[in-house]
């Protein structure tokens, strides 16, 4: 757990996106186009982590962290991740509302270089 949440602070560049299903009906349609778009994710160059989220009801959402935005992109043009948006989006038979946001990491000239004290620097 611990590695992962590294993974996430890691990346620089991150989404969070949700989808309300039609029922937990549409969970067990779901479930082996979600196996295999998150098995492509992991094996693409970039891949960080990700997490699932559920609220009520019948709410399933994603954040994923990947190195970069082009690697976040490349994710989405996908096979696997486009059959499952044509799926989600097939008028309401599946899911009725979602949304997606996508976050970037930016350098700023503004932020002073970070050094750690002492105490608290790695030892080999």
């Amino acid at each position: 757990m611990s590695r992962d949440l590294f993974a996430f602070a890691e990346a620089e560049a991150v989404f969070v996106g949700a989808t309300r299903y039609r029922g937990p009906g549409r969970w067990l349609a779901l479930a082996p186009r979600w196996r295999a778009m998150t098995a492509q994710m992991r094996r693409l160059p970039g891949y960080r982590a990700h997490r699932v989220y559920y609220t009520r009801p019948f709410v399933l959402g994603t954040i994923g962290a990947f190195a970069t935005r082009d690697d976040l992109l490349r994710f989405a043009r996908t096979g696997e991740h486009r059959a499952l948006m044509e799926w989600v989006t097939d008028g309401t038979r599946n899911a009725t509302g979602g949304y997606i946001r996508l976050f970037e990491a930016v350098d700023s000239p503004f932020d002073p270089p970070v050094e750690l004290p002492a105490d608290l620097e790695e030892t080999t």
